[in-house]
C-alpha cells in the first residue's frame, strides 16, 4: 500500500508537468476534422486541370472507404461523454467513417519496448455528437520503483489523396486503355496534436511515439492520457509500458535513401534536422549529391570557384570548409549514419581544366587508345556493333569529352582519393561513390551514352580506390542492358537491383563474383502512393530473412520531392511523383505537416531486424558456452523458435522457378525490359502484394473498398507484436543462462 501510495504522488506530480503536445499552436485555429474531410479526392479530380481526363495517360475516379460495421450499444457513461475511445492495431488503416467493435473500446493501453527503442501506440476517439476544443495531453510514465520514462510524444494521423497501390488499376476500360486508377484520401502523416473540433460520427486517430531512454531501467512503467473538451470533465486511459533488460544491436544491413536535398533548408528543415528525422525512424545510410560547389540559382549552374581549382601543373587545391560536402558530411557523422553514398559532380571542372591544360591532340590519341581497350572487352557480343556506337559517341561527343582520356582520368582520380581522404581523417561515415542516378532507366529513356558513362566513372572510382555502387542495374537484364551491367561488376562493389531483379539466384549469383546485394525502391512495388503499413514493415525487417536473404541493403527513392502540390497526386508537376516520406508544412491549407506513418511503420520493421539479430548474436555465445548445459539448451530453444518464426511466413504470389523461366524467356526471346517486366507479372512474379479484403471496381458500379489492407504473407497484423515478444523472451532467457 505505501508503494502504491508513493506511486499515486509522484503520478500526480509529474504527469502533468510536460506540456501538451499542441500547446504551442493552442492560441491558433482549432483543426476542424469531418467524416467527409471535404472530399478532398474528388476535389483533386476537379481541380487536375483535366476534369475529363482529356490528354491524360490515364482516368482517375475517386474511391471510398466503407465500413459496414453497426454501431456498439452505447453504455450510459459513453453516451454521455459524447465519444468512444477504441484501440485497433496501428497497422491497420483508420478512416474518418470506421466505426469501433465493442471488444475494441478501452480505457487501457500497453506496449512494451527496450532501453534506445522508438514504440507505436494508437488509439482513436469516435465521436458521438460534436466535440469542440478537444485536447490529449500525458506525461512521465512512472514505475514502482519511482523511474521515469518521458512523456510519449502526440500526433494525430491526417489524411490526403492517394493514388491506389502502386498505381493499380482499379477496373478496366476506361478511354485509356490503361483502366481507371482510383483516388482516396488515405490516412498518410503524423502531424503534432493540437486542439480540435470534430464533426459528429467521425473517428480521429491519435498516434503516441514512446522514446525510451537508452539508460532506462527494466520494470513496469504506468501513467495516464487525459482528453479533454470544452465544458467537460476529464477522460482518462491509463497506459503501462513493460521495458525489458535488452540492449538491441543494430542492424548490420544498411537501410536509407536515394534522395534529393537541395529542397530541405527552408522545406522541411536543415540538412542536419532532416538527417536527425531520419536516424530516428532507423535509417542508417543516405545518397548525397551534395559537393565542392554553390549551386547558382540564377545560371542553373555549380560554381566551384570556392572550393576546387585545377593548376597548371594538373594538381588539385580542395577547401573543404564551408562546402555542401562537408555540410551533409558532417550532418551524416552526427546523425550516427554508417555510410553515405555520394555522386561526384565535378565532372564539369574536370573537363573545363582537362581541354584547357591538354592539346587536342594528345586527347585524341588518348581518346583513341582508351576506346580500343574499353570496346575490345564487349567482342563477341551479339550487341557490339550497338555497343560500340553508343561508346564511341559518349567518347568523342557531346558534354562530356574528353572523360575516356588518361589526362582526364588523373585529375578525376586526384580529386576523389582527396575526398576519400578526408573523409577518414574526419571521421565520417563510409563514402560509396556513384556514377549518379537510375543510369539503366536513363539510358534506356534515350540517353543513349548514359551507360558507356557510367562504367567509364565506376572505373575511375574503383582506380581512386573507391567503394562503388550503381542502383537501379543488374547483370542479368536482357538485351545490351545486360551486357553493359555485366561489363560494369568488374568495377561495381554493390548493385542495387529493383524488388523484381533481386531473387535468391540473383543475390547468390552476385555474391559468387564477389559483388554485395542491395534493393532498390522496394516501396515502389508495395505502399509507394498506398500507406502500405505492412509492406513497409516487412520491408525493412523479416524481409532480409525471408524473400531477401542474402541481400544487405535496401535504398528507398527518395525521401522529398516536392515538385508541384504534395497534397494533390494529380498536380500536372507532382504527377507520378508521390514519394513522400515526410510531408511539408502548408499552414494556408491548416496542414503542419510531419512524417509519413508508412515511415514509422519501417521503423517497426528495423526494430523487428535488431530484434532477431540481437537473438543470432546471443545464441552464437551460448553455443560457443561448450561447458554450460544451460546456455546450451538455451541456444538451442532460442533457435527453435527463430524458425518456427521465419519459417512461418507464406510467399503464395512468388516462385523462384517461376522467376527463372520468365527471366530466360526474355533473354532467349531478346526481350524488351519492358517486355520482360510483362512476362514477370503476367506469371505473377513479383515480391508478394498487398491487397484490401474486398475491393468493389467495375464500370458502371461506384468503386469501394472495406475491411483492412496488408502484406499477403501469411502473417496478421498481431502476429507481428507477438513473435517480436517471443523473440525479446528467448533474449533474456540466453541472457540468464550466460549470466549464470
Amino acid at each position: 500500500m505505501l508503494k502504491q501510495a508513493v506511486l499515486c504522488k509522484i503520478l500526480f506530480a509529474v504527469l502533468y508537468s510536460c506540456a501538451a503536445a499542441g500547446d504551442e499552436y493552442g492560441k491558433s485555429t482549432p483543426l476542424l476534422i469531418t467524416a467527409a474531410e471535404d472530399d478532398l479526392a474528388a476535389r483533386c479530380i476537379r481541380e487536375s486541370g483535366h476534369p475529363d481526363n482529356a490528354g491524360r495517360v490515364h482516368d482517375f475516379v475517386e474511391m471510398r472507404y466503407v465500413d459496414e460495421t453497426p454501431m456498439p450499444s452505447l453504455h450510459p457513461e459513453e453516451q454521455q461523454r459524447g465519444y468512444l475511445v477504441f484501440r485497433r492495431h496501428w497497422m491497420d488503416l483508420v478512416f474518418p467513417n470506421s466505426i469501433p467493435k465493442r471488444g475494441e473500446i478501452t480505457d487501457k493501453l500497453d506496449a512494451f519496448a527496450t532501453p534506445g527503442e522508438y514504440e507505436s501506440v494508437t488509439f482513436c476517439v469516435r465521436t458521438l455528437r460534436e466535440l469542440k476544443g478537444l485536447e490529449v495531453k500525458t506525461g512521465w510514465l512512472v514505475s514502482e520503483e519511482g523511474d521515469r520514462l518521458a512523456a510519449p510524444e502526440i500526433r494525430i494521423v491526417r489524411f490526403s489523396p492517394r493514388l491506389m497501390q502502386g498505381g493499380s488499376p482499379v477496373h478496366q476500360g476506361g478511354t485509356s486503355g490503361f483502366g481507371t486508377f482510383g483516388l482516396m484520401n488515405m490516412p498518410t502523416y503524423l502531424e503534432k496534436a493540437r486542439t480540435v473540433n470534430i464533426e459528429a460520427g467521425t473517428t480521429v486517430q491519435y498516434w503516441l511515439t514512446l522514446q525510451v531512454d537508452a539508460n532506462a531501467p527494466a520494470g513496469v512503467y504506468q501513467g495516464d492520457i487525459e482528453i479533454t473538451q470544452e465544458g467537460e470533465n476529464a477522460h482518462r486511459l491509463s497506459l503501462t509500458v513493460k521495458i525489458f533488460p535488452i540492449t538491441l544491436l543494430e542492424p548490420t544491413v544498411s537501410l536509407g535513401f536515394w534522395k534529393l536535398q537541395q529542397a530541405y533548408d527552408g522545406e522541411i528543415g536543415t540538412i542536419a534536422d532532416v538527417y536527425e528525422t531520419m536516424s530516428h525512424h532507423g535509417v542508417n545510410t543516405v545518397f548525397t549529391g551534395a559537393g565542392l560547389w554553390q549551386w547558382d540559382p540564377e545560371t542553373s549552374t555549380y560554381d566551384f570557384s570556392r572550393y576546387l581549382a585545377v593548376a597548371e601543373d594538373g594538381r588539385v587545391r580542395i577547401t573543404f570548409e564551408g562546402s555542401p560536402l562537408e555540410k551533409h558530411m558532417e550532418a551524416a557523422k552526427r546523425a550516427g549514419f554508417k555510410a553515405v553514398c555520394f555522386v561526384p559532380r565535378f565532372d564539369g571542372i574536370v573537363r573545363e581544366a582537362v581541354r584547357k591544360l591538354v592539346d587536342k591532340q594528345t586527347l585524341k590519341q588518348e581518346i583513341s587508345e582508351e576506346l580500343a581497350a574499353v570496346l575490345g572487352r564487349y567482342k563477341g557480343s551479339q550487341h557490339y556493333d550497338l555497343i560500340k556506337e553508343e561508346t564511341t559517341n559518349a567518347s568523342t561527343k557531346g558534354a562530356d569529352y574528353p572523360i575516356f582520356s588518361e589526362s582526364y582520368a588523373r585529375v578525376y582520380v586526384q580529386i576523389l582519393r582527396e575526398i576519400l581522404k578526408e573523409g577518414r581523417h574526419r571521421g565520417w561515415p563510409e563514402i560509396i561513390a556513384s556514377p549518379g542516378d537510375e543510369r539503366f532507366s536513363h539510358h534506356r529513356n534515350g540517353n543513349r551514352t548514359c551507360l558507356p558513362l557510367a562504367i567509364r566513372r565506376l572505373e575511375l572510382m574503383k582506380r581512386a580506390e573507391a567503394k562503388t555502387t550503381v542502383n537501379g542495374l543488374t547483370p542479368f537484364l536482357p538485351s545490351e542492358y545486360g551486357v553493359y551491367a555485366r561489363e560494369a561488376l568488374r568495377f561495381v562493389d554493390i548493385m542495387m537491383g529493383g524488388p523484381n531483379q533481386v531473387q535468391q539466384k540473383v543475390v547468390q549469383g552476385l555474391a559468387n563474383m564477389g559483388v554485395t546485394t542491395y534493393i532498390y525502391n522496394m516501396n515502389i512495388y508495395h505502399g509507394q502512393m498506398t500507406p502500405d503499413l505492412s509492406a513497409a514493415r516487412f520491408g525493412a525487417g523479416y524481409y532480409f530473412e525471408t524473400l531477401g536473404n542474402g541481400v544487405e541493403g535496401e535504398l528507398e527513392y527518395v525521401y522529398f520531392r516536392p515538385e508541384g502540390n504534395p497534397y494533390n497526386p494529380l498536380d500536372e508537376m507532382y504527377y507520378w511523383h508521390e514519394f513522400m516520406w515526410f510531408f511539408p508544412p502548408r499552414e494556408a491549407q491548416g496542414r503542419l505537416g510531419g512524417p509519413a506513418i508508412y515511415l514509422a511503420a519501417r521503423r517497426e520493421g528495423v526494430d523487428d531486424l535488431r530484434y532477431l539479430q540481437t537473438l543470432d548474436a546471443l545464441i552464437k555465445q551460448a553455443q560457443a558456452k561448450t561447458g554450460c548445459p544451460d546456455a546450451q539448451q538455451a541456444a538451442r530453444d532460442g533457435m527453435t523458435m527463430r524458425r518456427r518464426i521465419v519459417g512461418s511466413f507464406e510467399f503464395t504470389t512468388m516462385t523462384e522457378e517461376g522467376t527463372k523461366t520468365a527471366s530466360l524467356d526474355a533473354q532467349a526471346h531478346d526481350l524488351s525490359y519492358d517486355q520482360m517486366l510483362n512476362t514477370l507479372i503476367e506469371q505473377q512474379q513479383w515480391p508478394p502484394r498487398s491487397s484490401w479484403d474486398t475491393l468493389v471496381a467495375s464500370p458502371g458500379v461506384e468503386p469501394v473498398i472495406k475491411g483492412s489492407y496488408r502484406l499477403h504473407n501469411g502473417w496478421d497484423f498481431e502476429t507481428y507484436d507477438r513473435n517480436r515478444r517471443d523473440i525479446a523472451e528467448a533474449i533474456i532467457m540466453i541472457q540468464e543462462a550466460l549470466a549464470q
